[in-house]
């Protein structure tokens, strides 16, 4: 069976690759330890565990480090997370996290320790590498659109389990997720050398 061409990166992707997905996981490691470190001593470890994976930027994290560290374990594209699908949405929600995080300092934000470390990580540093790689390293032209029906499933899942009133993140979702077909598409279509 052929790997198709949308899903092999070269050597020099791979190990970009593994590395924002070992990033990815220290901070959501950063992000579990701030959280359980922050919870009040009377609340059931329950209640950090859930505020963890309630969190948008967890569900990114997660995607990106699965991602890259497929992608550095089968630079060749082999393998079910290494699907142009899913480095997509991994593309989409870093870009949904960028441009929320974005929105939210533009209040006073206090953080401090391994919360700092954390937001720094999984909602500006781990998005801007990673869309980085996704832009230079990863050859294009497998997305549809039809991908952002799987892409919007998990963020309307979270919001719908833990914050219903919150209706702008799948508009936000979708927008974005639109631009990163678009942008696919774009870059599968521009001469260029052959990654």
């Amino acid at each position: 069976m052929s790997i198709p061409a949308t899903s092999r990166i070269g050597p020099v992707g791979a190990r970009l690759a593994g590395a924002i997905g070992l990033l990815a996981a220290l901070s959501l490691v950063l992000q579990g330890v701030a959280l359980f470190k922050g919870a009040p001593v009377d609340a059931p470890p329950v209640v950090p565990l859930m505020r963890f994976f309630a969190l948008f930027s967890m569900l990114a994290g997660v995607t990106v480090a699965i991602v890259g560290i497929a992608a550095a374990l089968r630079p060749d594209g082999t393998g079910f997370a290494s699907h142009p699908a899913l480095r997509g949405a991994a593309a989409l929600y870093s870009a949904v996290i960028m441009v929320a995080y974005g929105m939210v300092l533009q209040v006073p934000w206090v953080a401090s320790g391994a919360q700092l470390w954390a937001d720094l990580g999984l909602n500006f540093l781990v998005p801007i590498v990673y869309l980085s790689w996704w832009l230079w390293c990863v050859p294009h032209g497998g997305l549809r659109i039809l991908h952002l029906i799987a892409w919007i499933v998990p963020p309307v899942a979270l919001l719908l389990f833990f914050a219903p009133a919150e209706f702008r993140v799948p508009a936000l979702v979708i927008a974005i997720g639109m631009l990163v077909v678009l942008v696919d598409r774009t870059l599968a279509e521009a001469p260029g050398p052959a990654r």
